[in-house]
């Protein structure tokens, strides 16, 4: 009995002709793979692959869905044939392709993964079981590199951008970072002088994109910059040091020039200062011993020892301020006067402005009103136990500033407990 063979399709031709195309074809995409899959960069390595192959209709291949066709023909009684199925041929030999177009994607490591399977669907699965795991491990990482990025001494365009490189790396693995969840991670990774710009960040009712916040967080940075050049040019700032076990406590702010008209009893009001310094006793009426070990450390290096400490009273003729807690520093070259410790224990605050400074009462009356660099010797005097000091002891409130065009006032208020005000 002869054997008959089922007829190939008409188009068999026209098939073998596309098949060869796509061969052509695929021994070229695998450049369009920009990547060489690892265990970094899974996700990547799938995205970009995957739309190629659905691109040329081949993803159902490596998927398992368009599986290999009978290798021999089968006659009309069902009978297996040798006759090869030219179909079966196209299928391995697009199939093969496949397999090449896959190896040339993958490092050395990921190779090593794939050697003995026969299909590009067997490659797939293999590659697919081994680095999902992988891939998920590796968003976590990324997400807390992403969390962990600080500021610290970057400029703001240099720590954003460092953002930015952290979230494209997830965008690029399938995880989206939305601006809410970006702003909430910039704003954490702020150092404390940015404090004010995060809360009122925080507090806006509308949503701020990357873009704008970039914009804002330069503006804000060049507002800083300009304050801190102010700062150093106007003051030599000064940290206590100790010897011992004490922490450090003490700050010192020097002004950058002595005022023509400052004198041993001049004070110098300074709000870099956290407590009143004083290198004349006579300034002291009410001292004793100062027993702590600790050192003041000024601008030029030197550490300067504490001898006493006091309380003492400066009023106008309408008012009385008090000076508690003065630290007669024998060495120091003028008196200092702490504006934020002044102001706590006054209740009082500094204003300043262009022309006058003001000192007003809890109703909004002046205290105390005089111009830039003008001592006031006939209406500020000193204060002592028995009422009799000697002219060389009258404390006069040097209105000495560090910026030269301001001008200081304070007026009646309530001061917050750590408030420093500054010029």
């Amino acid at each position: 009995m002869s054997a008959s063979t089922t007829s190939l399709p008409a188009n068999t031709t026209s098939s073998s002709s596309n098949n060869q195309t796509q061969i052509f074809l695929l021994s070229n995409i695998s450049t369009y793979v920009t990547v060489k899959l690892d265990h970094s960069n899974f996700l990547t390595w799938k995205f970009q692959i995957t739309h190629i192959l659905e691109a040329y209709s081949l993803l159902e291949y490596v998927e398992g869905f368009n599986t290999c066709p009978p290798r021999f023909l089968v006659d009309e009684f069902g009978t297996i044939t040798t006759q090869v199925n030219s179909v079966y041929s196209q299928w391995q030999a697009r199939d093969k392709a496949l397999m090449s177009l896959i190896s040339a994607t993958l490092s050395p490591s990921a190779h090593s993964l794939i050697i003995g399977q026969s299909s590009a669907f067997g490659m797939w699965t293999v590659l697919l079981k081994r680095y999902t795991s992988v891939s998920r491990s590796n968003i976590l990482n990324l997400k807390k590199q992403l969390h962990d990025v600080k500021k610290n001494t970057d400029t703001v365009t240099q720590y954003l951008q460092r953002i930015k490189e952290s979230r494209d790396k997830l965008a690029a693995v399938g995880t989206i970072v939305d601006d809410e969840d970006l702003l909430h991670i910039v704003l954490k990774g702020l150092p404390s002088e940015y404090e004010s710009f995060s809360t009122a960040m925080l507090t806006k009712s509308e949503p701020v994109s990357f873009e704008e916040l970039h914009v804002l967080m330069i503006t804000q940075e060049e507002l800083l910059k300009s304050s801190q050049e102010n700062s150093k040019e106007n003051s030599i700032m000064a940290m206590a040091a100790n010897k011992g076990r004490h922490p450090p406590a003490k700050l010192v702010a020097l002004a950058s020039a002595a005022p023509p008209s400052s004198s041993p009893s001049c004070w110098i009001s300074n709000t870099g200062a956290t407590d009143h310094f004083t290198p004349d006793l006579g300034n002291l009426p009410d001292s004793s011993i100062y027993n702590d070990p600790q050192l003041v450390s000024v601008g030029n290096g030197q550490q300067l020892p504490i001898s006493h400490i006091g309380n003492a009273q400066l009023y106008t003729s309408s008012y009385l301020f008090k000076l508690k807690n003065i630290l007669r520093v024998p060495s120091m070259a003028s008196n200092l006067l702490s504006v934020n410790k002044f102001c706590r224990d006054n209740h009082c605050a500094f204003y300043f402005d262009l022309i006058v400074f003001t000192t007003g009462s809890s109703s909004g009356k002046p205290l105390y009103k005089g111009l830039r660099d003008l001592i006031h010797t006939d209406h500020i005097r000193s204060s002592s136990i028995n009422q009799t000091a000697s002219a060389s002891n009258i404390w006069m409130l040097g209105l000495v500033n560090k910026i030269e065009f301001y001008v200081m006032s304070f007026t009646r208020a309530s001061v917050a407990k750590d408030a420093l005000f500054s010029f």
